[in-house]
């Protein structure tokens, strides 16, 4: 297990082996470690460790913001409390150091705005929920898209010629026909 840190005041960071994922959906994947990524939290003089999500409190998350979509007659016509599925997040992923003891919801609940907003948003980074578009992958999708275009291209192109022969043999004879 690697540890770093991304600024000098920041706590060392766990994070597990590289991973190396397919660029096609045919090569192999290797996930050289499953350990979390971890990181050390100070909150008012008290320790704690922010966890990489595993993939029952995403779906815990997930399911929280499903359950708040309002549908009237099968339509879908907004929201509800929504905003609660990121602190139940939160709870499921922080843990006191002394005893690795989860921290409630009700707890979490209690804290500002400005301690929680950056805890959750270092939480989805770490665990790869609604990143959003970034110029690294943004770029890689492009990547990725230019290759699938090129592949199609590419089977196009074997086609056509004898699409071509075999029109070309069509428009030749006498009466444009075999």
């Amino acid at each position: 297990m690697a540890t770093h840190t991304e600024d000098e005041s920041q706590a060392p960071v766990t994070a597990p082996s590289q991973i190396i994922l397919a660029d096609d959906y045919t090569s192999d994947m290797v996930f050289d470690s499953i350990e979390p990524i971890e990181i050390r939290i100070t909150i008012a003089g008290k320790q704690y460790i922010l966890r990489e999500a595993d993939d029952a409190a995403v779906t815990a998350y997930r399911n929280s913001q499903v359950r708040s979509a309002r549908v009237v007659d099968g339509k879908f016509t907004g929201m509800g409390d929504v905003a609660n599925s990121e602190p139940l997040l939160l709870s499921k992923c922080l843990f006191e150091e002394a005893g690795r003891k989860a921290v409630p919801l009700a707890e979490i609940s209690k804290w500002r705005h400005r301690v929680t907003r950056p805890l959750i948003e270092r939480l989805k980074k770490i665990s790869d929920i609604d990143t959003g578009d970034t110029i690294e992958g943004l770029e890689k999708r492009i990547a990725t898209d230019q290759d699938k275009l090129n592949k199609l291209r590419a089977e196009q192109e074997r086609k056509q010629p004898k699409e071509s022969v075999a029109k070309k043999e069509l428009e030749d004879s006498p009466d444009g026909s075999d």
